[in-house]
């Protein structure tokens, strides 16, 4: 009967921090720029679950929560020429001696975009790069862990009182 106590609790341990990552994706839906400064927008994140939780009683009950990854889709952009966040060549391309930009090498934040953004990017400056979050997206997945929470919590609920009416036949 515990083993249904730990399986929930190790579900809400996963949804919160799920939550959690949902709401740090939101706070970081406009930010361009990394903590050194560098035009390098905000990668969005994802919690990653795996099957069991080596803290049950059962390790093969629950889920735990294997680790928060970025994940590599494009970043969204968009053309504001003068703005202090525009990217140049420079930004975006390793440099020659002369400071001529290699469109062939993109420098390591944006080697994980698709040919076709590059392409995009280097067609012109004065692209503003934002972080690859849908706020559409991000609130349904915000749904769907309230809903997984609230599910928990209710399994939580009903073996309370599974374990409550069984004593009260006991006794």
């Amino acid at each position: 009967m515990f083993q249904a106590f730990d399986a929930s609790t190790s579900g809400l341990f996963a949804e919160r921090m799920r939550m959690n990552t949902i709401a740090n994706n939101l706070a970081n839906a406009y930010t361009t720029r990394n903590q050194f400064g560098e035009k390098v927008p905000f990668r969005r994140r994802l919690a990653i679950f795996e099957d069991g939780n080596t803290k049950n009683s059962d390790p093969n009950l629950g889920v735990t929560v294997l680790d928060i990854v970025d994940d590599n889709a494009d970043f969204r952009i968009d053309y504001k020429p003068g703005d202090p966040d525009a990217v140049t060549f420079s930004d975006i391309f390793e440099t020659d001696s002369e400071g001529v930009p290699d469109f062939g090498k993109p420098k390591e934040p944006y080697q994980g975009m698709s040919q076709e953004s590059l392409q995009e990017l280097a067609s012109r400056e004065g692209y503003v790069l934002y972080p690859n979050i849908n706020a559409e997206t991000e609130l349904v997945d915000a749904m769907m862990a309230a809903r997984s929470y609230e599910a928990n919590l209710s399994a939580i609920e009903i073996s309370k009182s599974i374990i409550s009416d069984s004593l009260s036949i006991i006794a």
